[in-house]
């Protein structure tokens, strides 16, 4: 619901934003990695903060699923943090980094370091964490 607001431009009101994220949280554990990742830019989207306890669980969760992240669900994990002013765990920068690799992305024609330029802002780029 979050993602489809801030796709659509819209601004939920604060009691909505603030049902969704007991929710989130409740579900955390459900979550796959589409779903994380369509979470945290949601509310980049929108310019809303997210709390330090949802934070902590979809990176929680986000550990579990990197696995499964795609290069556009990396992509988009990454540019929430950077546009929240969040700096991601080491651990979960660096599970993000190696499915990165894994898929490709950091050769591919559009490389994963062109989409999320920002990680030098943490002071690091994919290629060195490889």
């Amino acid at each position: 619901m979050l993602w489809a607001f801030a796709t659509l431009g819209l601004q939920p009101s604060k009691a909505l934003i603030a049902g969704l994220t007991a929710q989130a949280l409740v579900k955390r554990n459900d979550f796959g990695a589409q779903g994380i990742a369509n979470t945290l830019w949601a509310f980049a989207k929108m310019g809303l903060q997210p709390s330090k306890a949802l934070i902590a669980g979809l990176t929680a969760q986000a550990l579990v699923k990197r696995n499964d992240f795609e290069a556009q669900g990396i992509s988009m994990t990454l540019w929430a943090f950077a546009t929240l002013g969040l700096q991601p765990s080491e651990e979960l920068l660096a599970g993000l980094t190696a499915q990165a690799v894994k898929l490709g992305t950091l050769s591919s024609p559009r490389p994963l370091p062109t989409r999320c330029g920002y990680l030098r802002r943490w002071g690091g780029s994919p290629a060195k964490r490889s």
